[in-house]
This record gives structure tokens, C-alpha cells and sequence, in this order.
């Protein structure tokens, strides 16, 4: 028996997919003997893993000359190898340098057991459903099919405390688990009856059927795409993911009749019409997108990165394109997969992949932009538990100083935040030992997210006019948010630090004078209407009860008349800051 470990990829039309795989698993420490068992591909798949070079590790292609499905392609492939631990890895799956070790090391360490998972991440970084699960009753089932998992026990355990060290579990995925061959024989190896989707319930259930115990190992993560192949339309994809499902009940639940004729039927074929219908109604109400072929930018694990936090903003637009032009690594973090755009050389992570991910799997991380308010920095400190970054640029806003001491409470209550924000960041620099700098813009404005122009250019839009108290004689310096991107980029590599900076625009423009300006840029003639303060005051009150206009205290109405001017000067000297002129 070869002392290698053995890896079969099961591989159909993945493209690239297969070919980032592989290198993955080129890097491991383990010499490996790998095999890449082909369903009868149409692409270039594997053309493109022929001449990857290897030293240390063996590949084997074997060609079948039609698409057989999961289970019937990884016996195949079990037959080529004679290993003491098999893994199976989908081809759009990327492992670590020491994955597959690791993976070894817990079956060695727990004789008992059968099969080991990884930790699978999505290519966003939040855990993937299925790589730990109870086994799937159908009390269980329904439980996750009605959503109701946060009140009783459902299949799915992703949403759990993430454990230290290895557990036992129902099933695990089979897109990256790791088997004991001797055992794996034992149990007849993989049902060929399931063709995609399930056979790893399976697998994991004839184990535990067979005394062995199926291990979940949150101390290794890999990442996986999920529908990676292509040339299999999903609802086809569904309905294989379904039926394996229905075989699974009808193997398992055979003596219960009423549960194979009626329960188990109703239950998958249910909430197969229910995926279908929901899956046709986000492809009418938001656009089909087409299948993405090409994996997402690279994490570079080797070399530091630029994590920037709250990108999904204005500023993070501008700022995560320009730093593309750069040769940085950059990782952006949000929180929701929505607004999310696919930018070269920026990798898109949720800042939960820091808190699960072993720390082993951590990217470096070098320098740390905070573009979300300020208050939210300390939530980030988990990003950063294997390594502290040594530069931190974050953002705050002149509000601090503008509404500090209103009597609006909501008002005071941002200024403090902010203040505490600015706090928090200056001594968590100093625990770590990192260079900091905080920014306080003025308005920002520019971009579809801002609430300032944006929500001014819709009243002028919608009535024609714009309010007015007094004179509107108070001055503004509103900043681009270009203008902000581009303040941070010119911080990251320069030695400024223990020092916050105003920024604002190059103009200095009266209340009136910025409205008027925003008239313009609409095509229309500048027509305001006086109102007087109790009135304005009152009418602010109002709005302000409405969600996403809580930001319109009476306050506003008495700030029309009042300077809001900071001076630029330091960061002008200090960095080089250049502002534009106000276009809105």
C-alpha cells in the first residue's frame, strides 16, 4: 500500500476551475497521487491540467467515454489508487498547502473513524450549507425547508458555534472529505445509484450504519465555487439534487410506506417546485446573469494584503478601482453579497470567513482601510486575530466636531460614536504596534449611495423647488468621494501616522450656492421657497419619523445659516491631498 494519499477529482466541463484545483493541490506538503477521472467533458478542462508541472506528485487522467455521475466516476478512480486515506475534492474546490496533511493527521489521530470534512468556505467567504450536518430525518428536513432552524433541530449546523477541535456529525460534504479506504471497501464504496447530489449523505450514513464514527474538522478550510461545471442548466442540476434526496428516503425509510409513498415525495418535490419558482422569479425581477466561468481573483496567502472593510460605499467604489491598478492584494469585506461588483485583482470576503476560518488560513494582512462609520471598527478585530496589520486608515467625518453638543439626541449621539470610534482605533494601533490615520471629510457627495446631493437633487426633482430658511448663507466644502478614494491611497504608503486630517473640496461654496449648483447639473433654473424656521423645524420633525430620513433632524433647518468649513491645509501639506471643485 503507497504511503501517498490519494485525491480523486471527478471532474465535467469545470474549466478553469480544474486547472486552480490542481495547482492548489501541486503546493500541498504531501506527495499526493492524484486522479482526475473525466465524465466525458466537452470543454478544455482537461487539456489545460496536462502540462502542469509536478515534482513531488503523481497524476493520472482517466477519459470515460460518457458522463457516468459522481459516485460511479469515483470508484473508478478508487480502483487506480492503492492508499491507506482517499480524499474527494470537486474540482471547484481549492485546498491549502497543508490541507489534505492535516485531513490525514485526524484520521490517524482517531482510528475509529471513517470519514473526515473540511471546513468548506464559499468563494465569499461565508461557510457553505452542508458541510456539517445532522443526518437528514425528515422531522429534521422539514424543520430547514420551513426556515425554522433557529427554533429546533434542523439538518443543517452552519449556523452554530464553530467547534475548536474535530466532532462527530451526521454527514459531512462531498465536495471536500477525506475517507479511510479500508473502511470505504468495507461499505461497498459509493452507491452508484445516486448520479449527483447525496451520495455523500449516503457514504457518510453506511459509515456510521457500520460503527465509524464521521468527523467534522474545523481546523481545515478550502474554498469551493459550487457549480463550477458548466453545460448543465440548474434547474437539470436541481431536480439530480432532488431526486438524489428521494433515493436517499426510499433506501433508508424502506419499511415506512406511508413515508416512501406519500411524506418523503411531498416534502422533495415541494420544495423542488419552490427552489425552481424562486430561482425563475430573482432571474425576472433582477436579470439572468449567465454562468461565470472564471474563479474569482486569487487570495494571495504568500505576500500582505490591503483589507478594505465597508466597501460595498461610494468611496469603496473608487477606491477599490483605483487600487486594482495597482499590484497590491486586495481584499474587500462586506457583510451582504448585494452591490457587490467584480473588480480585477479584488477578492470579495465576508468578514465571517476571519471569525470561522482557522487561523492557519488567514491571509496576511498588511495595511487596513475602514470605510464604514467609524463606531463599527472594533467588530473587525476577529479579521485580525492571526496577524495585526501595521497601517490603519479609517474614516471618520467633521460630524464629530458639527453635532457634537446638538440638542438633538440622535445627533449628539452620532458625534459621540464618532469620537469613540476615533478613540477605539487609536488605541487598538497602539496595542498592536500599527501606524494610524483617521480621515474626517466634510459632505461627501458623489455616487449613487450618498443621502446628502442625492437626496437634494430627488426634492428638486419631485417639486421643482428646493425649501430655503434664511439666506442659506452658511459655507460648505462638500468632497467628492473620488477625491476621499484617493486621500486613503495616498496615506497607505506614506509615514503619516497618530494624526487625523479634515478633508474637504477645493471650493468653498455657500448653502444657496451648492444648491444652486446642484439645480444646474439637474438642467433646471434655481427656484427656492422661504420657509420660516418653526416651519421648516416642523415639517422636519415629520420626515424625520420616516425610515431612511432620520437623518433630517430640525436641526438641519438651523445649520443652513452656519459655516461648516474645516481646513485642508495639513492634509494638503502633509500627503499631498488635491481636491476637485463641486460637481455634483
Amino acid at each position: 500500500m503507497s504511503s501517498r494519499p490519494g485525491v480523486i477529482i471527478v471532474n465535467f466541463n469545470s474549466g478553469q476551475f480544474l486547472k486552480r484545483c490542481l495547482k492548489s493541490l501541486y503546493a500541498s506538503h504531501l506527495p499526493l497521487s492524484i486522479v482526475v477521472v473525466d465524465n466525458n467533458s466537452a470543454d478544455q478542462s482537461i487539456e489545460s491540467i496536462k502540462h502542469l508541472d509536478t515534482d513531488i506528485h503523481q497524476l493520472e487522467i482517466v477519459l470515460n467515454d460518457a458522463n457516468l455521475g459522481f459516485s460511479r466516476a469515483v470508484n473508478v478512480g478508487r480502483s487506480k489508487l492503492d492508499c491507506e486515506f482517499l480524499a474527494l475534492l470537486n474540482p471547484d474546490c481549492k485546498v491549502h498547502p497543508h490541507s489534505i496533511k492535516k485531513l490525514c493527521d485526524v484520521l490517524q489521530q482517531h482510528p475509529d473513524a471513517g470519514i473526515v470534512g473540511a471546513l468548506v468556505f464559499n468563494e465569499d467567504g461565508t461557510e457553505q450549507r452542508g458541510c456539517r450536518r445532522n443526518e437528514p430525518t425528515l422531522g429534521r428536513s422539514i424543520v430547514t425547508a420551513l426556515g425554522l432552524s433557529n427554533h429546533f433541530e434542523g439538518v443543517d449546523l452552519t449556523e452554530r458555534p464553530m467547534p475548536e477541535h474535530p466532532v462527530t456529525v451526521g454527514a459531512v460534504s462531498g465536495s471536500a472529505m477525506m475517507l479511510r479506504t479500508q473502511f470505504m471497501d468495507e461499505v461497498g464504496g459509493m452507491d452508484e445509484s445516486y448520479f449527483l447530489h447525496c451520495e455523500d449523505l449516503d457514504i457518510c450514513r453506511k459509515m456510521r450504519d457500520a460503527g465509524h464514527t464521521v468527523l467534522f474538522e474545523p481546523g481545515v478550510s478550502v474554498f469551493h465555487r459550487q457549480g463550477g461545471s458548466s453545460g448543465t442548466s440548474y434547474t437539470k442540476v436541481e431536480k439530480l439534487k432532488h431526486q438524489g434526496m428521494m433515493n436517499y428516503y426510499l433506501k433508508y425509510y424502506r419499511k415506512h410506506v406511508l413515508v416512501r409513498v406519500l411524506v418523503a415525495p411531498l416534502l422533495v418535490w415541494s420544495h423542488y417546485v419552490t427552489v425552481i419558482l424562486r430561482s425563475k422569479l430573482n432571474s425576472f425581477f433582477h436579470g439572468k446573469h449567465g454562468q461565470e466561468t472564471n474563479p474569482e481573483p486569487a487570495l494571495n496567502f504568500s505576500c500582505p494584503n490591503v483589507l478594505v472593510s465597508g466597501a460595498t460605499t461610494d468611496v469603496g467604489d473608487f477606491l477599490l478601482n483605483e487600487l486594482s491598478q495597482s499590484e497590491k492584494g486586495i481584499i474587500a469585506l462586506s457583510r451582504s453579497s448585494a452591490n457587490r461588483a467584480r473588480i480585477q485583482n479584488v477578492r470579495w470576503l465576508s468578514s465571517s470567513y476571519f471569525s470561522k476560518a482557522p487561523i492557519d488560513d488567514h491571509p496576511q494582512i498588511a495595511k487596513w482601510i475602514h470605510l464604514a462609520p467609524i463606531w463599527t471598527a472594533s467588530v473587525f478585530e476577529d479579521v485580525f486575530r492571526g496577524q495585526p496589520p501595521k497601517r490603519i486608515i479609517a474614516l471618520s467625518s467633521t460630524s464629530a466636531e458639527v453635532k457634537s453638543g446638538s440638542e438633538h439626541p440622535n445627533e449628539s449621539l452620532v458625534a459621540q460614536q464618532l469620537l469613540d470610534g476615533e478613540l477605539w482605533i487609536e488605541q487598538y494601533a497602539y496595542k498592536v504596534g500599527a501606524d494610524y490615520t483617521v480621515l474626517r471629510p466634510t459632505m461627501i457627495y458623489g455616487g449613487p449611495r450618498n443621502r446628502n446631493i442625492n437626496l437634494v437633487k430627488r426634492v428638486i426633482m419631485l417639486l421643482g423647488v428646493f425649501p430655503l430658511v434664511g439666506a442659506g448663507s452658511g459655507l460648505r466644502q462638500p468632497v467628492h468621494a473620488r477625491d476621499v478614494a484617493s486621500a486613503c491611497i495616498r496615506l497607505i504608503d506614506q509615514d503619516v501616522t497618530g494624526t487625523r486630517y479634515n478633508i474637504g473640496g477645493n471650493e468653498v461654496l455657500s448653502y444657496k450656492e451648492m444648491l444652486e449648483r446642484v439645480f444646474t447639473s439637474l438642467g433646471r433654473r434655481p427656484r427656492f421657497i422661504s420657509l420660516s424656521r418653526s416651519l421648516a423645524r416642523t415639517i422636519l420633525i415629520m420626515l424625520s419619523k420616516v425610515p431612511g430620513l432620520r437623518m433630517l433632524t430640525p436641526q438641519v433647518a438651523d445649520r443652513m445659516s452656519v459655516d461648516q468649513i474645516f481646513s485642508i491645509d495639513d492634509a494638503v501639506r502633509d500627503f499631498g491631498f488635491s481636491p476637485g471643485d463641486f460637481n455634483p
